[in-house]
């Protein structure tokens, strides 16, 4: 394995100051000479990502390295540092945190294990994976993204009928999400608006809405030295907290998440800081040629893997990918990425914070 070594002290050095270090890429290769390494294999430093959650910060960066000497490097492992706040100052972040690697004989880089997760807003299976991936995000060192797809395509696709279209499937349908419900602790309710959601009007348009959103959000946009090929977001992103107002006006109030009116009120429930000409840019963006074919470019993502449901997991792990289907198997992911499963994790829930009574749980 390769030899590593902490770039910590380079932060202090510097006196950098904040929960976002993106001077950190601005890191000249002079200083690393310091350190007594081979300054030659690496390169200034790049972030990828920085996600917040209250009380924890996760800064994630790569180092590439000099093509002439690796051919087949990688992104370099960047380590989670501890339980932490916003506030915190970057020289506080252990050493552990921002590593870079010089050779070694039988040296081999990996990268971290990475879980898209194809959701749709229709699907309150979807909704349940996807709290559970927001909770294990905080837990493994995996990275989580979320790749919004269109049921309905996958469907007809792939040949599958809805649970509503088969009678006996249905009426079981209602029972095992009041239980799922209560498990996972999501407030997740049958209602009528959820028939007329799904028959009556099309929720497409509100797939469109989360690909304009995770277009527009930074954290989409560095996600690493090579591009996705899915239009996707991380936890903690906006993307992140739209997709949820949204399940909970579905799957929980009733109400309507069809319009362009309703989607306004989304965006501005959920973002209250955004201010009215972001609201509408969006909006805008969101009827656009652009994203409605990057939407079916997902879908397709989604279908080649072989996917005939939502929601569906690729689980990517040392180049090979796997599909897992179903918001309850997160046990057979957790084998494949190495981690151990621990159960619904309820006490990491989003919804704790807006119900306290769940706290005692």
């Amino acid at each position: 394995m390769a030899h590593l070594h902490p770039l910590g002290r380079e932060f202090t050095d510097r006196n950098l100051r904040g929960s976002n270090p993106t001077s950190a890429s601005r890191l000249p290769l002079s200083r690393l000479g310091q350190l007594d390494s081979i300054p030659a294999l690496v390169l200034p430093l790049g972030v990828i990502e920085t996600k917040h959650r209250k009380g924890v910060t996760t800064e994630r960066f790569f180092a590439p390295f000099n093509p002439t000497i690796f051919t087949n490097c990688s992104d370099t492992v960047a380590m989670l540092p501890e339980e932490r706040t916003r506030s915190d100052p970057v020289d506080d972040i252990f050493n552990t945190m921002v590593m870079y690697a010089y050779p070694d004989p039988g040296m081999r880089f990996t990268t971290r294990p990475k879980v898209l997760l194809y959701f749709d807003i229709v699907s309150p299976y979807s909704w349940i994976g996807f709290e559970t991936a927001c909770r294990y995000s905080q837990r493994w060192p995996v990275n989580f993204r979320f790749v919004p797809a269109y049921l309905g395509g996958i469907m007809h696709e792939s040949g599958n009928k809805p649970p509503g279209m088969v009678p006996a499937r249905g009426r079981y349908m209602v029972k095992d999400l009041a239980r799922l419900a209560s498990h996972y602790q999501i407030p997740l309710k049958w209602n009528d608006n959820v028939i007329t959601a799904m028959f009556d009007k099309r929720t497409v348009d509100a797939q469109r809405l989360l690909i304009a959103v995770a277009l527009d959000s930074t954290d989409t946009l560095s996600q690493s030295s090579r591009p996705e090929s899915v239009v996707s977001a991380p936890p903690g992103s906006l993307l992140e907290t739209v997709a949820r107002n949204l399940w909970l006006r579905i799957w929980s109030t009733g109400e309507d998440i069809t319009t362009t009116d309703s989607h306004r009120v989304v965006l501005q429930t959920a973002l209250p800081d955004k201010p009215s000409e972001w609201v509408d840019s969006v909006l805008q963006k969101a009827s656009s040629t652009v994203v409605k074919d990057l939407l079916k470019s997902n879908t397709k993502a989604a279908l080649d893997l072989g996917a005939f449901g939502l929601p569906t997991f690729d689980v990517q792990v040392e180049g090979e990918s796997h599909m897992v289907f179903g918001s309850d198997r997160f046990h057979i992911i957790a084998d494949l990425v190495g981690e151990q499963y621990h159960g619904p994790l309820n006490e990491l829930s989003a919804f704790r914070k807006q119900n306290p009574s769940l706290n005692g749980n």
